[in-house]
């Protein structure tokens, strides 16, 4: 056995440099190791066993051993150390979350009940605007009606006159007579006729409706009066002449009427039959049955014709008129009952407005005094790195042969087994906690160093027991992200985040976080088709995402990546420039 030690030593002293024991503390140095690959590690156990210098006794593992417990012990305190920061940091985190969710909900409250008033507010002018054109359209009506009854032809009046033509007469002289003669039963006929039609308009339109319309005017139509020859004698010849007169009833006279002053030199009769007619000429002493009176009994009968149209047609004119001014009472009665309605409502949501606005400022205050402690947390928390990092321990067994030397065969069985690192680092960090904010999937471990605790000779072999140090790679800081400010600091105005509530409700409901683990983690994240920054796990509505991860040194990457509803969590690693 000791020619076996001694030709062990000498094989080490012809493969490692001779330095210290690894026992002694100048060889517990943690090793980096720059790049978690067999190489890495082939690399940094390289360097740990130059410092080898003898075999380790079993009482330098131990020591070593437990040397590294408390080094764990200690890594293990202060990760314990940073989660309860981290935990003390999301129950702030939590409140500052609800308190901003409130603060929305009242934000929200009170602008939708704001939209309201306004609604209101413009449903209540149109309806006043309405009220005031059915005023307008009812004074219209009324001045239209006023203009048609200005003008309108209530029937026409035929005067006859019966007189006689001397040999010293003129055709004008005779006709300023029967003129004048007429104008006395004119005037006779204009009082019956406009009592009448006042009493149709105001049977149907109401008491005193006419006002200050005119008391009627009997014109001339301007038609030719007609004449007719009934005899002929040594006195001269006489005439029968028919003139016809149009009444407006409702028309001011325009004080040119004549005074009537009555003639013995003709008869006079306003003729409204045939009967008429025959009354005025036997009166003068003639038959009217040995007379050709066929024109004037056509004048006649077109006269009566036209008579019995007109009242009609005033009455249908003032039922119109009537129905027409009816309609619009009643649109202007529901509109009224409309604004009357909408009024109290419009009471009742500027009251509740009120209330709204006093429990916006009342979230608002309350959210600020969470928001400055949130924002000195979070400051805190950004220099705190919550990575977890643990320490795994193995022994490893190279045999030796006539051809392997012991360094070599410690080499190989570290780098044979360090899969076996990967996997227990992954037991631990499993068995360290669930409640520490940790991405749910596995997380990437890499061996950040390692050192060399003990090399024994076992008899058939050499014996390395190594410490690895085994760290989460992940991009720091890994805190679940703030929530949007949603208010500024002494900003007492703040409006809500999503003016339309139908695109707030579906907004709410497809959110999801995105967050993104870069390598390296000084690496920029944008997201190009949003206006505000990428923060980690910031909220994003349903829908698809274009995404830059880039970094000086590195290739850029870039990618669509879809949210919705759900959080997405994804490491992006990018690739150095050649």
């Amino acid at each position: 056995m000791a020619e076996l030690r001694r030709s062990l030593a000498a094989a080490l002293s012809l493969f490692l440099p001779i330095a210290f024991g690894v026992g002694q503390a100048e060889g517990s140095d943690w090793i980096p190791v720059k790049q978690d690959t067999r190489a890495g590690l082939e690399q940094s156990l390289r360097l740990s066993l130059q410092k080898v210098q003898t075999f380790s006794s079993p009482g330098d593992d131990q020591e070593a051993l437990k040397a590294l417990g408390k080094e764990a012990d200690q890594l293990n305190a202060e990760y314990r150390q940073r989660m309860s920061q981290y935990e003390a940091f999301q129950a702030v985190q939590s409140r500052y979350d609800t308190l901003a969710q409130r603060l929305q909900t009242a934000i929200d409250n009170r602008d939708n009940l704001a939209r309201r008033v306004d609604a209101t507010s413009t449903a209540i002018d149109q309806v006043g605007k309405r009220i005031e054109q059915f005023h307008k359209d009812i004074a219209a009506r009324q001045a239209e009606l006023q203009a048609y009854l200005k003008e309108f032809h209530w029937g026409d009046i035929l005067v006859a006159s019966v007189y006689t033509r001397g040999l010293f007469d003129t055709d004008r002289s005779l006709n300023t007579f029967a003129d004048d003669a007429a104008e006395i039963p004119l005037m006779q006929a204009k009082t019956s006729l406009g009592g009448n039609a006042r009493d149709r308009v105001n049977q149907q339109m109401g008491a005193d409706y006419l006002g200050n319309l005119g008391d009627g005017a009997m014109l001339w139509t301007g038609e030719q009066p007609l004449r007719i020859q009934i005899d002929a004698g040594t006195k001269g010849t006489t005439f029968l002449r028919l003139k016809r007169f149009a009444y407006f009833p409702f028309r001011a006279d325009d004080g040119n009427t004549r005074k009537g002053r009555p003639s013995d030199r003709v008869k006079v009769q306003l003729i409204r039959s045939m009967g008429d007619l025959d009354a005025l000429l036997s009166d003068a002493g003639y038959q009217s049955g040995v007379l050709d009176l066929s024109a004037s009994r056509a004048a006649i009968d077109a006269t009566e014709s036209f008579n019995a149209l007109q009242p009609k047609a005033l009455g249908d004119t003032l039922d119109s008129h009537n129905h027409f001014i009816e309609d619009l009472k009643r649109s202007i009665r529901a509109a009224e009952n409309e604004k009357e309605l909408l009024t109290g409502l419009l009471k009742t949501q500027k009251e509740k407005l009120a209330t709204f606005e006093q429990a916006r400022q009342a979230a608002a205050l309350e959210f600020r005094g969470i928001q400055e402690q949130y924002e000195k947390e979070e400051a805190r928390m950004t220099k705190i790195d919550p990575s977890w990092e643990g320490v795994v321990v193995r022994a490893f067994h190279g045999e030796l042969d006539g051809l392997t030397s012991p360094y070599q065969a410690a080499l190989r069985s570290v780098l044979d087994g360090s899969k076996w690192v990967q996997q227990e680092a992954l037991r631990m960090y499993a068995q360290s906690g669930k409640d520490d904010g940790r991405p749910t999937q596995l997380p990437d471990l890499n061996v950040t160093s390692l050192r060399m605790l003990s090399l024994m000779n076992d008899g058939d072999g050499v014996t390395i027991r190594v410490a690895f140090r085994v760290k989460e790679d992940r991009s720091r800081p890994n805190l679940p992200p703030p929530p949007p400010a949603l208010m500024p600091k002494g900003d007492e105005s703040v409006g809500s985040a999503i003016d339309d509530p139908l695109v707030a409700d579906n907004a709410a409901m497809a959110k999801g976080r995105l967050t993104l683990y870069p390598e390296p983690v000084e690496a920029k994240i944008r997201v190009m088709n949003i206006v505000p920054r990428y923060v980690p796990g910031i909220a994003l509505s349903c829908g698809r995402y274009d995404v830059e991860v880039s970094a000086e040194g590195y290739q850029t990457w870039r990618q669509w990546i879809r949210v919705c509803g759900a959080d997405v969590s994804m490491r992006v690693k990018l690739i150095p420039d050649k």
